[in-house]
């Protein structure tokens, strides 16, 4: 039996080793972790301290081993306030502040919790009928939901989408073994026909 590396595993392989555990250092959420973080390797060597703070505390959260790239972002930016070059841990070569000021965190707040809302209203109604149009009837039920109008809701699941939160309807429809498009109505020349 080989052990599961989720640094070089597929997600053919994180399955396989998923085995019925479903914690949060599982298989699958290791997998998805690793994922997460190569794809933002880029913005979190270049980009701002909390970025490297935020792939940190997914490490720990997933009990994954960090990279030496990881590593190496994180002591570099650590290693300013150690060694006095930097007199706080919100200065920009530490780890910066984590919102810009005069942030309102209470409008912060609402806008996570109406993206992780909408992404979750959204993949419930695509579940239940895979081959639903994506359209302004959908967004309106979601924002019904939500509390939100059609088109904030819309707005709230693309930015959760941007930030790798919650599927498209193409993958949600490939994984429930859809193989067409939903229909929808085209006009033609003053007639509607299907397409």
């Amino acid at each position: 039996m080989t052990t599961f590396d989720p640094w070089t595993a597929t997600f053919e392989d994180a399955q396989a080793a998923h085995g019925g555990d479903d914690g949060p250092c599982g298989p699958l959420h290791q997998w998805a972790a690793v994922q997460e973080l190569l794809a933002g390797r880029e913005q979190i060597e270049a980009g701002d301290g909390f970025d490297a703070l935020q792939a940190v505390a997914l490490c720990a959260m997933r009990g994954l081993v960090m990279p030496d790239w990881l590593v190496t972002v994180f002591l570099r930016r650590y290693r300013r306030v150690q060694r006095l070059h930097a007199d706080s841990w919100d200065d920009e070569s530490a780890f910066g502040r984590p919102y810009p000021k005069h942030a309102q965190l209470p409008a912060l707040r609402r806008r996570r919790d109406g993206r992780i809302k909408a992404s979750l209203a959204f993949s419930d109604r695509l579940q239940r009928d895979p081959m639903r149009a994506v359209d302004k009837a959908l967004w309106e039920d979601i924002g019904r939901e939500i509390g939100e109008g059609a088109t904030r809701a819309e707005e709230l699941y693309r930015e959760a989408l941007r930030m790798g939160i919650g599927s498209t309807a193409a993958d949600m429809r490939k994984r429930a073994g859809c193989t067409t498009r939903p229909t929808t109505l085209r006009k033609l020349a003053g007639i509607r026909r299907r397409r």
